[in-house]
């Protein structure tokens, strides 16, 4: 308690200070009542209290009713004394205030304090107002109030009812508050008649408004209002009424006029509707389990699932009851009918029904009544927004306006508005799948949504904004699923999903297939997908080749409104059985665009994940192949995107972009496929190299329709040049593809190593060779891709296809790092490099006019050759070698004349063969297809162009040639050095030979060119002693893919050396006296030329280096040592080996290989595939140094062996003869020939007539086949087919069944015979029939292989 007075200043600085005022007045209270030691007040201090609080309170008369709070605080704690004289100075000095203060204080408890002040007079204050509070509490809550039954209420009321009920007399609030007085009528019946009347629905609105007034001014208790409203709906309930509609009406207008808070109704009605949900999704469960689950009951009736039933019965019965008795549903239709205040009817709605469940709830239970209201109701906001949007015009708009969406600000802003605003409303039916009833709403919320985004000024990450995105994510897209399919829904999605990016639409995909741990689906929209999934099971089981077009159409059918369902299901089939591919390919054709988006985003799904949300391992269980689901879902990937070039695969492109930069290569199957198929360029794939053939490679050395047309030996599928375009557009867009390059050639350093160390996982080795050999393919055909676009010749349109190409390379050069950039900054190897600008350094050697984007790759490169090798290499080399010999390809230096010649004559050939076909044209016999004139169209063109192109290239090839030769010198000294040609092939031919074919032959050409130039200081023969020496080790450290590399490059040079060895005349005019021939002496270092007794000593030297290193590898242990061997020894065996004595040793070599116990059994195929072609090769003499009486004795022996084979052939027929006989002994004294026609074992002509009971089967088959059995056995015998090489049986016909049989007696087993009917046990090459011709089959390593082949 403080000890001073607070002044009168400290009042009036803290006027309008409630806080402050109060805290004052307190103090000056508790100084004025203080009490002395004798507990007698100070009445000094209590005058002055009573002056200040009097002088406070004139001059701010607002502090009344804190004086009051703080004298009734005052008098619980101190004494009436002091108190009751400041409350009498207060009254007394101002007596204005009098009244006031005997109404507000007289509210204080103590009676002795009010009578001490002189607010009450009485003789004994206290005992006086005791008793009458005891009076006053009794009469009014106790005392039992008697109405007269009889007389005076009953007039009362019939006095009201006459008021309500006439015309003349209006009722108002005074009128009715004076009758309930006068006739002491109970105001709650009063309420009830009012309520009633406003109930009938006779009353007139002038009636009706004049009851609303009285009930709001009425002084009536709105809680006695919302009480009796109640009991009417309650009384209803119990008596299992329908609540009638007027009363319902009733309600809803007293909530509109604040009469009546819904709230109150809310708690009781929202649990039987909770109950009855519950039942409904009990029922859901049950339906979407009983979907996977296969029921082996014939019967219907005994069908049915019991809880099933029990649940729907318990469900309709709720339901019933829900709809008939339950207030909300009552209220809800009310409200959400009513067209007036829509705003006012929402929050209405919103206050009985105050979240989403509960509206979910509501709307799934009763779809057909407050489902299509809420819909009504949410149609009659958006409509004139719709139409003021002018979206869809009227018809005499629809030419000037052609339906362009035309709205302003005010009409964007609503349509927000409408959209936050009824959130709620909309999820309820999205999830409860009223929406789906309604397309009409759907198609309209979906067109107001483009317009809106169209519109919009918002940038975000999203492509849209928040409120857009919500809309699309919860409400559009999920209602989609459970719309019945319509193809014109799927494109109303579709318009605004277009216009958003396409990472954008793939999280909404990714949130409408429930991916992520937050969403989870509505149960009516599990069991739709559920369904749908299930029908598009049903129908890929019956999908074939002969019904793809009408299953296809069903398929597509489904994918409207499920497509991630239906579409999953489809990669499902497609992953595990690839020759579904074409046909699903074919089916798309009649998919939607929305549905074809889906697709490309289950692709990328797929190879990010799996079903069960874990990533599958991309290896099968060996840890060496691919599985098979990836490699099935990269062939469809590229027919797919074939067929629909428009779909978006950047998304698959930047997921490989990503992986890339992970270090995994895995998936470049992907953007292989998509390059070779959908992008044309599959004559681009070299891999396997070893598979190439003598033709193909020639083919690789011309230009890019010489590729195209020896690939696969002219069958050229079709180019869909849209989906090309569309591929090159795409990877050149943001630099997307010199991006992926880069990654690819950083990626292929670092795959040796990352399997190495502790922690990381190990690979095998053969799958680290396989992923480089993958890596550097798609680096050749990507770059290839880029930088080449001759494929637009075949085009009937003229065009300037120098002039598309330029644009190509234009746009790659700009898109291309300069040469200096990727080697110290992205840190490429020089081989890569190089290899990458190499196509802008060809373009800048053409001249012309180029553009502002080769700025960056002119100039002067001999300070970049310098930085990106060691100083000591220029002590060996200059820049002009180094720069000729990496900015040069094998087109520049080789013409590949004979192939083109007999690309020229082959098409010359079909030309003939067309136009004759087309002369002769006979409908049924020779007649002229529609496929014949485009092959005949296209072959015409195509032999303009590669006519073109030939001569184009050997002109260029020319003038390549004579640079090379007037060049400066490609040697610091004209003095031959060991250290120059090491240094030669350490940095420049060995890092480029085993890249790629292309690069084999192009360094056996340049150095042919070097050794034709005469190029000083420059040994061919020590380059080709020190190469050999360097292949032969790298056997062991090889890819399978370098290894045919480095088999194609020892080919040609020995083509060379064993030209030189064998022929004095070609050694004479090709080496001597050339400074090719000089050679270093081992033992004196003096160099001096070759003589021919020397280089034959030196060719033996190579000879047996390449032998030793090939049956080195043989005896390792170790898969790619073998393998590598093998590709190598296969490439050569053209002209390698020339020895007997090495043959011999290879064939030894070869022994274990072949054996049966070997465990590899594609090493095993491959060297049984060898052994034949070697052994071909010596019996056609190229084993040149075997002499003539091992030829003889050889050739004698082999004669033998075909008589002895002979000889046995003949014992084996004598025995298949009797056993002929034998069984058709046994079946005619069977008995059988009774219901089977007679044979006749002589081999005769049987008499058909004889025979008129003959099966169908027999009178389908040909007469050839219906005459002497014994003859079809024997002509099965002859007529099969031998084994492959490789262990392997070529595919044959079917023979007719052995008439005259039985099941129970099948024939003697067939043999494999030749086509001549003779037997062949020997190894060596076999024909086989293909067609009409016949080919001779060779292994796939460099053997001219038939047209009709196709490569793996």
């Amino acid at each position: 308690m403080t000890n001073q007075l607070p002044l009168k200043e400290e009042f009036d600085k803290a006027a309008g200070q409630r806080g402050k005022i109060k805290e004052l007045l307190l103090q000056a209270f508790q100084w004025g009542t203080n009490y002395q030691r004798n507990n007698d007040p100070d009445l000094d201090q209590t005058r002055q209290a009573s002056n200040l609080l009097v002088e406070v309170w004139k001059s701010q008369p607002q502090i009344e009713s804190l004086l009051v709070d703080i004298i009734w605080m005052i008098s619980c704690t101190s004494s009436c004394k002091s108190l009751s004289h400041i409350l009498q100075a207060l009254v007394l000095k101002v007596p204005e205030r009098e009244l006031f203060w005997k109404d507000l204080l007289g509210t204080l408890p103590d009676p002795n304090l009010l009578g001490s002040a002189q607010l009450i007079v009485e003789a004994q204050p206290k005992e006086a107002m005791m008793k009458k509070i005891r009076k006053v509490n009794t009469e009014m809550y106790y005392r039992q109030q008697k109405y007269n039954l009889l007389q005076e209420e009953s007039q009362g009321y019939a006095k009201l009812l006459t008021i309500l009920f006439s015309s003349k007399t209006k009722l108002t609030p005074q009128i009715l508050q004076a009758h309930i007085g006068a006739f002491e009528l109970d105001p709650n019946r009063v309420l009830d008649i009012l309520l009633d009347q406003l109930e009938d629905e006779s009353a007139t609105s002038e009636g009706t408004n004049s009851i609303l007034q009285i009930l709001t001014k009425g002084g009536f208790d709105i809680a006695k209002i919302s009480a009796l409203c109640i009991f009417k709906l309650s009384s209803y309930t119990k008596k299992a009424n329908a609540i009638p509609l007027s009363l319902y009406k009733t309600i809803v207008l007293l909530a509109r006029k604040d009469l009546l808070d819904l709230s109150t109704l809310v708690p009781t009605s929202l649990k039987d509707l909770e109950d009855c949900f519950k039942i409904h999704e009990r029922l859901l469960k049950l339906q979407i389990s009983s979907l996977g689950r296969v029921s082996l009951n014939s019967d219907p009736a005994k069908a049915g699932n019991p809880k099933r039933i029990e649940n729907q019965k318990a469900l309709k019965e709720a339901t019933h009851n829900l709809e008939i008795n339950n207030p909300i549903v009552g209220l809800l239709g009310i409200i959400l009918s009513s067209p007036e205040d829509t705003k006012s009817s929402w929050e209405l709605a919103c206050g009985l029904i105050p979240n989403v469940s509960n509206w979910t709830q509501i709307c799934t239970l009763l779809p057909a009544t407050i489902g299509q209201k809420l819909c009504n109701f949410i149609r009659s906001q958006v409509e004139p927004i719709y139409k003021e949007q002018k979206i869809v015009p009227e018809l005499s708009d629809a030419i000037s306006n052609a339906g362009t969406p035309t709205s302003d600000d005010g009409s964007i802003e609503s349509l927000k508005v409408i959209f936050d605003s009824y959130a709620m409303a909309l999820l309820a039916l999205c999830q409860s799948g009223c929406l789906s009833n309604d397309p009409m709403l759907y198609c309209q919320l979906c067109r107001l949504t483009r317009s809106w985004m169209i519109k919009q000024d918002e940038q975000s990450e999203l492509g849209c904004s928040s409120l857009v995105y919500a809309l699309l994510q919860s409400v559009l897209i999920p209602s989609l699923s459970l719309m019945p399919p319509n193809p014109a829904i799927s494109a109303s999605v579709w318009a605004v999903l277009s216009i958003l990016p396409y990472s954008t639409r793939y999280q909404l995909y990714r949130d409408w297939s429930g991916s992520t741990a937050q969403s989870s689906k509505p149960l009516i929209q599990l069991l739709n997908e559920k369904e749908a999934g299930k029908a598009a099971r049903y129908t890929l089981k019956r999908l074939s080749k002969e019904n793809v077009r009408d299953m296809g159409r069903q398929v597509s059918k489904l994918t409207h409104s499920n497509p991630l369902v239906v579409f999953d299901n489809i990669l499902n089939q497609i992953e595990s059985y690839d020759n579904l591919i074409q046909m699903m390919v074919e089916t798309v054709r009649f998919v939607t665009p929305l549905s074809l988006d889906v697709l490309g985003y289950c692709i990328l799904s797929r190879l990010y994940k799996s079903d069960s949300g874990v990533n599958r391992s991309r290896l099968k269980d060996d840890g060496i192949n691919m599985s098979q689901w990836l490699q099935s879902l990269e062939l469809f990937t590229g027919s797919f995107y074939k067929k629909c070039p428009d779909v978006e695969f950047r998304g698959i492109l930047s997921y490989l972009v990503h992986r890339l930069k992970a270090g995994n290569v895995l998936e470049l199957g992907i953007l292989k496929t998509l390059i070779k198929t959908a992008g044309g360029y599959s004559f681009a794939d070299y891999s396997p190299t070893a598979s190439l053939s003598t033709h193909e490679l020639g083919g690789r050395a011309g230009s890019l329709v010489l590729k195209r047309e020896t690939f696969a030996f002219g069958i050229v599928d079709a180019i869909n040049l849209r989906a090309l375009e569309r591929v090159r557009s795409v990877l050149q867009s943001q630099n997307l593809g010199s991006t992926i390059l880069i990654l690819l050639a950083q990626s292929r350093r670092r795959l040796v190593f990352d399997g190495s160390g502790a922690t990381r996982e190990k690979k095998h080795v053969k799958l680290i060779a396989n992923l480089l050999d993958s890596c550097q393919v798609v680096m050749y055909m990507l770059l290839e891709f880029l930088t080449t676009d001759s494929l637009k010749k075949y085009s009937k349109q003229p065009m300037d296809s120098a002039q598309d190409e330029k644009t190509v390379i234009e746009t790659y050069a700009a898109s291309l790092p300069p040469l200096e950039v990727l080697l110290n900054k992205y840190q490429l190897d020089p081989v890569s490099a190089w290899m990458f600008c190499r196509p802008i350094f060809r373009a800048l050697r053409r001249g012309g006019a180029l553009g502002d984007e080769f700025n960056s790759h002119q100039g002067d490169r001999s300070s970049t050759i310098k930085g990106m090798l060691p100083e000591e290499v220029w002590k060996d080399l200059t820049t002009s070698l180094v720069d000729t010999f990496f900015s040069l390809s094998l087109y520049d230096i080789f013409f590949p004349e004979s192939t083109y010649k007999a690309e020229i004559a082959r098409l010359n050939d079909a030309d003939q063969r067309l136009s004759l076909k087309k002369t002769n044209n006979q409908p049924g016999v020779m007649q002229f297809s529609r496929e014949d004139e485009v092959a005949l169209e296209r072959g015409k063109v195509t032999l303009t162009v590669i006519t073109e192109d030939m001569n184009a290239q050997k002109k260029h090839c020319e003038d390549i040639q004579k640079q090379i030769f007037t060049a400066e010198p490609f040697f610091s000294s004209e003095e031959i050095k060991v250290e120059s040609i090491q240094t030669f092939i350490t940095h420049c031919i060995y890092p480029r030979c085993r890249l790629s074919p292309d690069d084999a032959a192009y360094c056996v050409h340049f150095i042919m060119l070097l050794h034709r130039k005469k190029t000083a200081g420059f040994s061919t023969l020590h380059f080709i002693d020190e190469f050999i020496r360097v292949l032969c080790g790298s056997l062991y450290s090889s890819t399978e893919d370098e290894a045919a590399a480095m088999g194609i490059i020892l080919l040609e040079f020995w083509k060379v050396v064993s030209r030189w060895r064998y022929d004095d005349e070609v050694f004479a005019n090709e080496v001597a006296g050339m400074p090719g021939a000089m050679l270093i002496q081992e033992e004196s270092g003096v160099c001096s030329e070759v003589g021919k007794d020397q280089y034959k000593s030196l060719y033996d030297k190579w000879h047996a280096a390449v032998g030793r290193a090939a049956i080195g590898c043989f005896d390792s242990y170790e898969y790619m040592h073998v393998r590598a061997s093998l590709v190598v020894l296969s490439r050569m065996v053209e002209e390698f080996p020339t020895k007997p004595k090495l043959g011999q040793k290879l064939l030894k070599a070869l022994e274990a290989l072949q054996d049966d116990s070997y465990p590899l059994q594609d090493i095993k195929t491959t060297a049984h595939a060898y052994g034949t072609l070697l052994l071909k090769a010596r019996s056609e003499g190229v084993w040149k140094e075997e002499d003539a009486a091992t030829i003889k004795a050889r050739e004698e022996k082999e004669k033998a062996k075909i008589a002895e084979r002979n000889k046995r052939r003949e014992e084996q027929l004598a025995a298949l003869h009797l056993d002929t006989e034998k069984i058709n002994k046994e079946i005619g004294e069977s008995g059988r020939s009774s219901s089977r026609r007679p044979q006749n074992p002589t081999g005769g002509p049987q008499n058909h007539d004889s025979d008129s009971r003959r099966s169908d089967n027999d009178r389908s088959r040909p007469n050839s086949d219906r005459q002497q059995p014994q003859q079809s056995l024997e002509g099965r015998w002859e007529r099969s087919n031998p084994t492959n090489a490789n262990g392997s049986g070529n595919k044959r016909e079917r023979s007719p069944p052995r008439r005259g049989g039985d099941d129970d007696h099948p024939g003697p087993k067939r043999q494999r015979t030749q086509p001549n009917g003779g037997f062949n046990f020997e190894p060596g090459p076999r024909s086989v029939t293909r067609g009409s011709h016949a080919h001779q089959q060779q292994p796939r390593s460099g053997a001219y292989r038939s047209r009709g082949a196709t490569r793996r």
